[in-house]
């Protein structure tokens, strides 16, 4: 999204910070709400602002086109087993949703938590680079709700971890298929191959499936907008560091407050 509204780009860049702190928020309540997986709003964030950030944006009723086929297209992939008499399975109304008090209080909980996050990544990430030169600021809102998911404090802290050690040796990879060289068509081979190893690890092990998320995205920009290897490897890795150091901060904000309160307390 270009600059919009007689906007500089300065005030673009703020303007495109809060709409993808506004989504984050947003979604991750409503996935919490309605109970959808994988939880949290990732991938909402990074869709919506990988979007956003496009300069020359195309007509919008070839994006929704896109979008649509594109969804179909997975759709009857997904659906393609059921050829097969022994994958059918009968259809069946899943039951009604029912929440809790205390389920809708951590799903507003959560929401704010993910606010926060994008919020403070984006604003350091925007005021970090427009000092030291380097851009891409929504790549540390990603991050940066990247450790706001799991079961307890020390797997969202080894999220956060494994998510700057996974970008590092995919940032090597993605250095060793740039200097092959590789024509268009075998870069979208390559794409397919990472997408392929990213959907095989993201659950099972976080740094791994980074290891092919990092050159996906970075080689998927490249096609879209082409810019200097080496300045989006630096922008990369810095992007990460900010945002996942303030996701880790925002997971562990709370126990220090809870410890301070009772050190208070109790003196």
């Amino acid at each position: 999204m270009g600059p919009a509204w007689g906007l500089d780009a300065a005030a673009h860049t703020w303007l495109l910070v809060l709409a993808t702190t506004l989504v984050a928020g947003a979604c991750s309540v409503a996935i919490s709400w309605l109970r959808l997986r994988p939880a949290g709003s990732l991938f909402h964030i990074f869709a919506f602002a990988a979007i956003a950030s496009i300069p020359n944006q195309p007509p919008l009723w070839q994006g929704m086109l896109v979008t649509v086929l594109t969804t179909m297209f997975a759709l009857l992939v997904g659906f393609s087993s059921r050829i097969l008499p022994s994958h059918r399975t009968p259809w069946s109304r899943p039951p009604r949703i029912r929440r809790t008090p205390a389920e809708k209080r951590a799903a507003w909980l959560e929401g704010f938590g993910y606010l926060v996050a994008a919020a403070l990544a984006g604003t350091l990430a925007t005021w970090a680079g427009g000092r030291l030169g380097f851009g891409h600021n929504y790549w540390a809102m990603v991050a940066a709700v990247v450790p706001l998911v799991g079961h307890t404090t020390r797997h969202r802290v080894r999220r956060g971890v494994q998510r700057i050690i996974g970008t590092v040796l995919g940032l090597l990879v993605l250095a060793a298929v740039l200097l092959v060289g590789l024509q268009p068509w075998q870069t979208v081979l390559v794409m397919a191959l990472c997408q392929f190893g990213a959907e095989m690890f993201i659950i099972r092990q976080y740094l791994l499936a980074q290891v092919f998320v990092t050159p996906l995205a970075l080689v998927s920009t490249l096609l879209v907008v082409p810019a200097s290897p080496s300045i989006l490897l630096r922008d990369r890795i810095i992007e990460t560091v900010i945002g996942a150091a303030v996701g880790i901060a925002v997971v562990l904000a709370p126990g220090a407050w809870r410890r301070i309160r009772q050190g208070t307390t109790t003196a």
